[in-house]
């Protein structure tokens, strides 16, 4: 499957975007504590992308200027 995605950078520097790839489906999300994932389980699954544990794609974006 295909998917386009579209996002924007509005501050110069050194930026990751990372998508975390699933085979049959994607886990559902847990509910976000005040807006942030940080306390979930959530962030499980970035340390597993981290690790290889889990298939994830990584791109390394630069914004020199804007």
């Amino acid at each position: 499957m295909e998917k386009s995605y579209t996002f924007s950078i509005d501050k110069p520097g050194k930026w990751q975007l990372w998508f975390l790839l699933f085979k049959d489906k994607k886990p559902t999300l847990p509910d976000p504590i005040d807006g942030d994932y940080a306390n979930t389980t959530a962030t499980l699954r970035i340390k597993k992308a981290l690790d290889n544990e889990i298939q994830s794609l990584k791109l390394n974006v630069v914004v020199r200027e804007l």
